[in-house]
């Protein structure tokens, strides 16, 4: 961006700067409603002013405006060094008072915003917390965090306790446990564990034939004795 007093200079330079003044008419024109043309200098302060309303970026080689212009807080100031390099100039000290005053203001402004109630356990403290509670109106706390639940996943979970039978409940299954022993007799007898006994039963062939052996042998000794007799 260029203003016209400053293009107005360059055509008073002469068309030895023709390459110039091309290169000017490329850039926006900043219309300064100047009537007559000032020198660039003065046009360029009048344009950005005492507060630099406008936020604008000055790039000028001339270094009686760079001084003049860095009282304007909030000033960015471009320049060629000698080595033709574009060079930033540093914050200027307008422009780092300025910046401190306003975070001043606003630190001031957010230790106001935060209220702080004394109780009445606290020596000393302001007791405008008891007015506000006798008058029946209670003050806002401002800054006053919520309490969070705590993460379930992070508490240990409680262990269940056994419950404690009554002696009734007992005497209830004594008696179950009694019933079902007497069914299981009639069947048969059973185990440790509840488990059936199989009954074992006993072959009635093996007592029959040790019978007829007896009686087979009785008859084998009486014949004996009477052949002895005679």
């Amino acid at each position: 961006m260029i203003t016209q007093c400053c293009v107005e200079a360059l055509y008073k330079l002469g068309p030895e700067y023709q390459k110039q003044v091309n290169t000017a008419k490329t850039f926006e024109r900043r219309r300064c409603n100047h009537r007559e043309p000032l020198d660039p200098d003065e046009c360029l302060k009048d344009v950005i002013g005492p507060t630099n309303k406008h936020n604008y970026v000055l790039a000028a080689q001339s270094a009686p405006l760079r001084i003049t212009l860095q009282k304007v807080p909030g000033l960015p100031i471009i320049h060629f060094n000698p080595r033709q390099v574009p060079v930033l100039s540093p914050p200027s000290i307008a422009t780092t008072r300025t910046k401190n005053e306003m975070e001043e203001k606003k630190r001031k402004e957010g230790e106001m915003g935060q209220e702080v109630v004394d109780g009445d356990n606290v020596i000393g403290g302001s007791t405008s917390g008891a007015t506000s509670r006798a008058a029946g109106g209670v003050g806002e706390i401002r800054g006053k965090r919520k309490t969070k639940a705590p993460n379930p996943l992070s508490i240990r979970k409680k262990k269940s306790e056994p419950t404690k039978r009554t002696r009734e409940e007992v005497e209830e299954e004594d008696i179950g446990i009694e019933s079902s022993g007497e069914k299981e007799e009639g069947g048969g007898e059973t185990e440790a564990g509840g488990k059936r006994r199989k009954k074992r039963k006993r072959g009635r062939g093996k007592g029959v034939v040790a019978e007829a052996r007896a009686e087979l042998a009785g008859m084998e000794s009486g014949s004996e004795g009477g052949s002895d007799s005679d």
